[in-house]
C-alpha cells in the first residue's frame, strides 16, 4: 500500500459525504456567489432570468458576514461558523 492510498479513501469519504448532502438541494440552487469578507465577487453564476444584481448580493453578503462575527465576538464564543438565512422562497448560506 502506498503512502497516499489512506488519503484518497478519506477524499472520498468526504467527497460521498458532501454528496448525500447536496444531492437534495442542488436541482434548487438558482445562484452561488464566491465573496471575499470585503465584499468582493470572486466568482458568481444564476440560472437564466434570474434577476439578481452580482455586485449588491456580494456587497450585502459581507455585510450580514460582519455582522454575524461582530455578535459572535461580542457573545464571547470561539469564531463563526456560519449564518443561514431563511426566507419565505429560500435560504442563503
Amino acid at each position: 500500500m502506498s503512502s497516499m492510498e489512506p488519503f484518497a479513501a478519506d477524499g472520498a469519504k468526504r467527497k460521498r459525504r458532501k454528496d448525500e448532502w447536496l444531492g437534495n438541494i442542488t436541482e434548487d440552487i438558482e445562484a452561488l456567489a464566491l465573496v471575499s469578507n470585503d465584499g468582493l465577487r470572486l466568482a458568481f453564476s444564476c440560472i437564466p432570468d434570474y434577476d439578481v444584481d452580482p455586485d449588491l448580493f456580494s456587497s450585502l453578503s459581507a455585510v450580514v458576514m460582519q455582522s454575524a462575527q461582530d455578535a459572535i465576538d461580542f457573545l464571547g464564543n470561539n469564531r463563526l461558523l456560519e449564518v443561514v438565512l431563511r426566507g419565505t422562497s429560500g435560504f442563503i448560506i
